[in-house]
């Protein structure tokens, strides 16, 4: 039982951990993601994180209120209505913002790289930048070991 509470201890020490270089690294935060193209040809392609501040611009560049970002709504894409087509615009905007050593634009972006890659780097950029579902399950987890910790 005390080796049980041994590892646990050491677990909740190694996220402690993680979390805390990720605060360190802040916005400066850079990853490297291999992307294939519609060409089905492979680059790694480098983003970095992103402050809110600027995720709310790409939706007001898009036409996005923040109800709109929030709303999960199933897009028909036969037949898209104007915020699907504002929210597939955000998607590549952000991608724009993100990227690093490079200055392709949302349309050069949407040209390139099929719908599945920018949807996979979109999220990825959420992540990183601590604004996608992953930070969140992460955050809880932390808050809660906090609590119990503290008492």
């Amino acid at each position: 039982m005390a080796d049980e509470k041994g590892k646990d201890v050491q677990g909740t020490r190694r996220e402690f951990a993680r979390l805390s270089r990720n605060i360190v690294q802040g916005m400066q935060r850079k990853i490297k993601v291999p992307v294939v193209t519609r060409e089905n040809q492979e680059y790694e392609f480098e983003i970095h994180a992103l402050t809110e501040l600027t995720v709310l611009e790409a939706a007001e560049k898009s036409g996005l209120t923040l109800p709109d970002l929030i709303k999960v709504q199933p897009a028909d894409l036969s037949n898209p209505d104007p915020k699907t087509v504002a929210k597939m615009r955000f998607l590549d905007e952000i991608i724009a913002a993100a990227q690093v050593g490079s200055d392709l634009t949302p349309d050069e972006l949407r040209t390139a790289l099929p719908a599945s890659e920018r949807a996979r780097l979109f999220g990825m950029i959420l992540e990183i930048s601590g604004l996608g579902p992953k930070t969140t399950e992460t955050l809880e987890k932390f808050r809660s070991r906090q609590v119990a910790g503290s008492q």
